[in-house]
């Protein structure tokens, strides 16, 4: 259920990996039984098969455990999970056993377009997102831009060297997600006339984890709807943070910190 790109990852990995291995091969019934399953059945199993893994490990699993017997490399078409001679070349993400893969039929591109942008984050740096300058929209009232699609396409054309998406800019739709969705949220329920975030504006982030810490930078563009000077506090609540407190540098016309 799980592929290493050398001998010498595996042997790295396995002491991680043994535990839930043990648990695997010992279990008493077939978790790779699958095929032929309707899908509302082999959604229930797959879930079965990691409360069943939790009860044996006696542990929660671990996102990339859990993401084994979730998302399994089955066939596309009969949910079969072994001997999968057939791989899309083009999207990585579809397979299948004695079917025939087309292309239209699983979503080819918009599965090519996922596997880039997952192969994209697993190779960025784990620091602060850099978010670049034509998203923090310094001359574009965002009050005026309904949604997240053209927020992005407005952005882009103030961009002379690309007019199309680029996977950088889908990445950003959801790093600008929660800015934008308290910025909304915040407008609907004060009057037009006096949304006012002047002085120290604090907001809160429960459950906070390492994705809100790598896109913090993304909440400068909140600064930069406001006319008068803000200092802007990210205070972030979870158990995977370490208590600490920082300054956060932008672009030099705001400030904010997190804390």
């Amino acid at each position: 259920m799980i592929s290493y790109c050398s001998e010498e990852h595996r042997l790295w990995h396995q002491p991680q990996h043994r535990e839930i291995c043990d648990v695997i091969r010992n279990i008493n019934y077939n978790i790779w039984d699958s095929r032929n399953m309707m899908r509302d059945k082999w959604i229930k199993f797959k879930e079965k098969n990691v409360r069943r893994i939790k009860q044996e490990l006696r542990r929660e699993l671990e996102p990339y455990e859990e993401q084994m017997f979730l998302y399994p490399k089955s066939c596309l078409i009969c949910y079969h999970q072994i001997n999968l001679p057939i791989d899309c070349r083009y999207c990585c993400s579809s397979t299948c056993c004695v079917h025939t893969l087309d292309n239209q039929a699983h979503k080819c591109k918009e599965r090519a377009k996922c596997f880039n942008l997952d192969k994209q984050y697993a190779i960025k740096n784990k620091g602060d997102q850099k978010i670049s300058i034509k998203f923090l929209c310094l001359e574009m009232d965002i009050r005026a831009v309904p949604n997240m699609a053209l927020f992005v396409g407005m952005c882009i054309q103030r961009d002379k060297q690309h007019r199309n998406w680029t996977l950088d800019d889908y990445a950003y739709t959801d790093v600008f997600s929660k800015p934008l969705t308290l910025f909304y949220g915040m407008r609907q329920i004060s009057s037009p006339n006096h949304f006012d975030m002047s002085g120290t504006f604090i907001v809160h982030i429960i459950t906070g984890g390492s994705m809100d810490i790598r896109n913090l930078s993304a909440w400068e563009i909140l600064l930069h709807q406001q006319k008068m000077s803000t200092i802007l506090t990210i205070v972030m609540i979870g158990p995977e943070l370490q208590d600490k407190q920082d300054t956060l540098k932008t672009c030099g016309l705001q400030s904010f910190r997190k804390v």
